[in-house]
């Protein structure tokens, strides 16, 4: 028998299989084998030093700051209802449905953001601990403060969103926010050394969540508004993944593209191994949006390796780690204009497509790799670091490149 459960059950996993099915078009098994496991398990590594000793750049910061940063960890969620269009035309013909279906949502959005501020407590607790010495019940309560705040916050702005749109709901949501910024700051530096105050106050917003979740229920003619939110919500992850592929229509195209404009010869012998690996690059590198790519990708590995703090054996590892996702994502891109329609009007060679690719991918490759191990070897011993990793960066890159384009 279909119950109001087993439907909200069904839309529930039905949101997460789109969510991870987004995520693994993003981080296949190259991409959680040389940088999403490293970069765990660096995070875990310096999460477990936390708990032996306050890390000394906390120092430099006020407990003002960390409440500023709880306060935006504090809003960041919202309401989740699981309505959908095609619910126009039965769910609401029956009241007592739409109306199960929107307690199960609202329970959905309790839960979520109690789990989230429990992450972002723990997360945070060797620093509020060790650092800024709040005990262990001080901890606690300030953790179902977040989360009462979290969940009012969230029913709040939701209630503003329906009643209010455009530039009024924008002007009305800035000064709550700037009121409810000042409210936090205010609690967490103040009571925080008085949990009874803290627990009073946890008690009034409970309370306030409860009358917000009524009022919610109550609210009527807001169906296509919860159908447009719901919808934005579901394809959030996947708008930031397009926004990053996507390239937007420039308001004024360029003439000639910003490298190899000219289309001069990159290879002395004219073969068509060295022709078809010309092509592959020149068409890398005059693609806005691959540069663009590139250039976040280096930039974000070369800070990553800047950091003095982490222990050298660690930096060594993701060197190695940034050089094969380098070369996997230039072989990538091989890959793809060699099974282009232009690329295949012209009978090549096996040998000929595989020297091509293994050239291509080196060039592409190396300038970004270059940049990374400048920015390693500066962090490990300086000028000397720089001089040394510079030619090894290069030789390395080399090696990946005949290593990992033949497969």
């Amino acid at each position: 028998m279909f119950t109001v459960n087993r439907l909200f059950y069904k839309r529930l996993v039905s949101y997460y299989k789109f969510q991870f099915a987004n995520f693994r078009s993003v981080v296949d098994w190259t991409v959680a084998l040389y940088l999403v496991i490293p970069g765990l398990l660096t995070a875990g590594y310096f999460y477990m030093t936390w708990w032996q000793a306050a890390p000394p750049w906390i120092e430099h910061i006020p407990y003002f700051v960390m409440a500023i940063l709880l306060f935006i960890l504090a809003t960041r969620g919202t309401v989740r209802l699981f309505v959908e269009d095609g619910d126009q035309l039965f769910l609401l013909q029956r009241v007592h449905w739409f109306s199960a279906l929107l307690k199960r949502g609202l329970m959905y959005t309790l839960i979520v953001h109690c789990a989230a501020s429990a992450v972002f407590v723990m997360l945070l607790a060797p620093l509020l601990l060790l650092q800024y010495e709040l005990s262990s019940f001080e901890l606690v309560i300030l953790f179902v403060f977040i989360c009462c705040f979290r969940v009012s916050a969230a029913l709040l702005g939701n209630l503003l969103s329906v009643r209010f749109n455009g530039w009024r709901y924008g002007l009305l949501i800035t000064f709550v926010q700037l009121f409810m910024a000042v409210l936090f700051v205010f609690l967490v530096l103040t009571c925080t050394k008085q949990p009874l105050l803290l627990t009073v106050t946890c008690m009034g917003l409970a309370l306030l969540t409860g009358w917000m979740i009524r009022r919610r229920l109550r609210v009527k003619g807001a169906f296509y508004h919860d159908v447009d939110h719901e919808q934005k919500q579901k394809m959030k992850f996947a708008a930031l993944l397009l926004s990053t592929v996507i390239e937007k229509r420039p308001r004024q195209r360029r003439r000639k593209p910003l490298l190899f404009s000219n289309s001069n010869l990159i290879f002395r012998k004219r073969t068509p191994a060295s022709g078809l690996a010309e092509m592959f690059v020149k068409s890398f590198f005059r693609s806005w949006t691959q540069i663009r790519l590139y250039l976040q990708f280096v930039l974000i590995a070369a800070g990553a390796l800047s950091f003095h703090f982490m222990p050298g054996l660690i930096k060594g590892a993701l060197w190695l780690a940034f050089g094969f996702l380098l070369v996997y994502w230039m072989k990538t891109y091989g890959k793809e204009m060699l099974s282009s329609e232009f690329v295949q009007l012209f009978a090549w060679k096996k040998e000929d497509s595989r020297s091509a690719l293994v050239k291509a991918v080196f060039i592409m490759a190396l300038p970004g790799f270059l940049i990374i191990s400048a920015a390693f070897g500066i962090s490990i011993s300086s000028w000397s670091g720089l001089i040394v990793m510079i030619p090894a960066g290069g030789l390395v890159i080399y090696a990946i490149s005949k290593l990992l384009t033949p497969w």
